[in-house]
């Protein structure tokens, strides 16, 4: 959170300061994916980011949205993680199907 504190300052409001504020989201996105419990952590310690940084720093409340982008890029990936592994056990019981019909005939 140190980092998004000196990203937010005047002096790196500039073209890099938007590679090092990407930079640092992408970071905080790539954590949080790991799992729900990483993803509430980053959720959380954005939040208290904000709280803190409200009227202190410029813009700070452009981190709210980023933090619904998070979450709904955790449970969308989630998701689909869930209907691919599905899907494969749906294979797996018509493969068992047929290995037992063919077996009986």
């Amino acid at each position: 959170m140190e980092l998004l504190v000196i990203a937010n300052q005047p002096a790196y409001r500039s073209d890099n300061f938007s590679r090092f504020d990407q930079n640092l989201s992408e970071a905080l996105l790539n954590i949080a994916n790991q799992s729900e419990e990483q993803m509430l952590k980053v959720k959380f310690a954005v939040e208290e980011f904000i709280r803190q940084q409200t009227g202190k720093l410029e813009h700070v409340n452009f981190y709210h949205p980023f933090i619904e982008r998070m979450e709904h890029n955790f449970y969308l990936n989630r998701s689909q993680k869930a209907t691919v592994n599905e899907a494969l056990n749906e294979v797996k019981k018509i493969n068992n199907y047929h290995e037992l019909n063919v077996s009986f005939n």
